[in-house]
């Protein structure tokens, strides 16, 4: 059976250059749960589309890869394979440990290792719509209560912050 060029080359391109642009928007931390999902299924199309393509294109494909292409693109594939199924650092990034105790423990201890006034504080959250009456409960609960976001709260202390 045949394939037509244009059932196979054009959504190759079609898929490529969306995967490529939702991809490059992830990169840079330009996330949401549309662009994520869009990339993913695309994904999966852009794979099929190319195997599509390559067997509408096999005489071409198979001239082109002859001799030390062919070789070239085999230990390329054999070393992004080595590299992918290698295990990974299976140890708990710390960075984020960290951020989960500071959200965890009660706001004086955190104003105190970031030398920050409660006062300052409350009234600079209270321009953002977050209150805070007490210094004795977490982050996370002070967020979860004002129905905000706890970075909101960890980035006020640190733009306070006297060092």
């Amino acid at each position: 059976m045949k394939i037509k060029q244009i059932y196979a080359t054009t959504p190759t391109i079609a898929t490529f250059i969306i995967v490529a642009i939702t991809g490059v928007l992830m990169y840079f931390s330009i996330k949401s749960a549309t662009i994520k999902e869009v990339h993913e299924i695309l994904g999966m199309a852009f794979v099929v589309f190319s195997l599509l393509h390559i067997i509408s294109n096999l005489k071409p494909f198979k001239n082109y890869f002859k001799g030390y292409k062919f070789a070239f693109i085999g230990v390329v594939i054999v070393v992004c394979a080595v590299f992918l199924f290698m295990p990974q650092n299976t140890q708990p990034n710390p960075s984020k440990q960290v951020y989960k105790q500071i959200l965890s423990v009660n706001l004086d201890k955190v104003l105190a290792l970031y030398d920050v006034e409660f006062k300052e504080l409350q009234t600079s959250l209270k321009s953002k719509n977050i209150e805070l009456l007490t210094d004795k409960n977490s982050i996370a609960n002070i967020a979860k209560s004002a129905n905000s976001n706890d970075r909101i709260i960890i980035n006020e202390i640190i733009r306070l912050s006297k060092d």
